[in-house]
């Protein structure tokens, strides 16, 4: 609106001094133009030359003023996107901060969870460790009712061994000599008794009836048949818990 007036008004002024160029021109043609209207004319261009000055410094002065508005705008968008980039880093940090919590719960939960695992683990080593205590009681009275039940056994191999005469042996008392040798010797080699009680128990019948038969080559009375002798009685492992028990080392 202003620049439509000031447009308007030096348009104006413009032809007002164009008409009056033109008749200075001719009336200093005709030699009727007076000094004051000479000089009239002269201050009118000038104020055109001042005007179109002001006109130029106007139009310098809106286009400045354009670029301001363009510079407050772009300043103003500025500030609107800094604003928005602001928000949106209150809003990262918020979320952050949530994140940091979730983060702090979840390091909880898991410590506790670490604890709890750790109570069973402890708990459990503790059962396996009295599970294994009662297991070894319970083979340790299974190995003392075992031996107890094979001692028990010895005792009645010892009080019915049969007494061997090598001038009129008895076939039947023979075998069963042998068979009550085996099963002294089977407990020695498995230390199902305690060696020191067979020793004490089994063994003077035991080492009787082993140098009864041992190198005896006449044949048990009853085995003509099969031609079984004395000393083929003596098994490997008679033998080996004979010579053990000879050593009376209770320990082997």
């Amino acid at each position: 609106m202003f620049r439509r007036f000031v447009a308007t008004w030096f348009s104006d002024k413009l032809k007002q001094t164009v008409n009056t160029v033109h008749t200075y021109f001719l009336q200093q043609a005709n030699g009727q133009m007076s000094t004051y209207e000479i000089a009239s004319t002269i201050l009118a261009i000038f104020a055109i030359i001042v005007s179109l000055l002001a006109l130029n410094a106007a139009k310098k002065a809106n286009q400045i003023a354009k670029a301001a508005n363009l510079l407050a705008t772009a300043a103003n968008q500025l500030a609107k996107d800094a604003n928005q980039l602001a928000t949106d880093a209150n809003q990262l940090a918020t979320d952050a901060n949530g994140l940091a919590t979730d983060a702090n719960r979840l390091a909880t939960f898991a410590n506790q969870l670490a604890k709890d695992a750790n109570k069973l683990a402890t708990t459990a080593n503790q059962v396996a460790k009295d599970a294994n205590a009662l297991t070894e009681r319970n083979a340790w009275a299974d190995q003392e009712r075992f031996k107890k039940a094979n001692t028990f056994s010895m005792y009645m191999a010892v009080s019915s061994w049969p007494g061997i005469n090598m001038t009129s042996p008895v076939g039947p008392d023979v075998i069963k000599v042998a068979n009550l040798m085996d099963q002294v010797a089977t407990i020695w080699m498995e230390k199902s008794v305690d060696k020191k009680t067979i020793l004490e128990s089994a063994w003077p019948p035991y080492k009787t009836a082993y140098e009864q038969f041992d190198g005896v080559q006449i044949v048990v009375p009853g085995h003509a048949q099969s031609g079984r002798n004395f000393n083929s009685l003596l098994s490997p492992k008679i033998r080996e818990a004979y010579e053990q028990m000879k050593l009376g080392n209770v320990h082997i």
